[in-house]
């Protein structure tokens, strides 16, 4: 997790929407190649979302959207931008989950919600594994949205608009624990008339969450 004392260089080149919970953003940090790439690769893959339930998730009118999730090795375009995010966030890219891509319709939304895991909830344990809790949130605008569309967090009275390129940051949880900040209850906005709306998410555990590839192994002792 950052640590507070490096909020003013983590704000560099970026905006700072609040302190806590850590909340900033940066403008054109993915490239229009990537955007559109992330996009070519989700849409034949879509899916109705669901929520987090006691049995596992099911569809519900919280989340009207559709989403998929792309593994980091699956095109050099995927394992470029979640490896630049890690080091935005000062995490190891294994730390993060698959990413999820979502797409809204017009009149979509995904009504405000806690990314960290509930420990309230009787799936808390299994959720966290052998993971963790989920720490750091990096939300990114495949497309621009003229009308609706935004993130808001409503304990924080702030709404950041979706624009192409644009990624948001912010930690979930009370700063140096694993609790739920409830500062970070955020949604996504009602999308307006002829609008459509992609982004994606990528979410840091506290622990490696992807098993690294057997391939990539680097050895210590190589024998010509």
């Amino acid at each position: 997790m950052i640590d507070h004392t490096k909020t003013k260089q983590v704000f560099v080149g970026g905006t700072a929407v609040e302190a806590d919970p850590l909340v900033y953003f940066y403008d054109d940090y993915l490239s229009d190649h990537e955007c559109e790439r992330i996009i070519e690769l989700a849409r034949p893959k879509l899916e109705r979302a669901t929520v987090v339930a006691e049995d596992g998730s099911e569809i519900s009118d919280v989340r009207t959207n559709d989403y998929m999730f792309l593994k980091h090795n699956v095109d050099p375009v995927i394992c470029e931008v979640v490896n630049r995010v890690a080091e935005l966030v000062e995490l190891p890219a294994n730390n993060a989950e698959d990413l999820q891509v979502v797409h809204y319709d017009e009149g979509q939304e995904y009504k405000p919600h806690q990314d960290a895991f509930d420990p309230n909830q009787p799936e808390y344990k299994q959720f966290l594994g052998k993971s963790g809790q989920r720490v750091m949130t990096a939300l990114m605008y495949l497309n621009d949205v003229a009308k609706g569309g935004g993130t808001g967090f409503p304990h924080l009275d702030a709404e950041i608009r979706p624009r192409k390129g644009r990624i948001v940051i912010f930690q979930t949880c009370v700063y140096g624990t694993k609790e739920p900040n409830p500062k970070s209850l955020h949604g996504g906005l009602p999308v307006g008339e002829n609008q459509t709306k992609w982004a994606a998410n990528l979410w840091f555990r506290e622990g490696m969450f992807q098993q690294p590839d057997p391939d990539d192994h680097v050895y210590t002792r190589v024998f010509d």
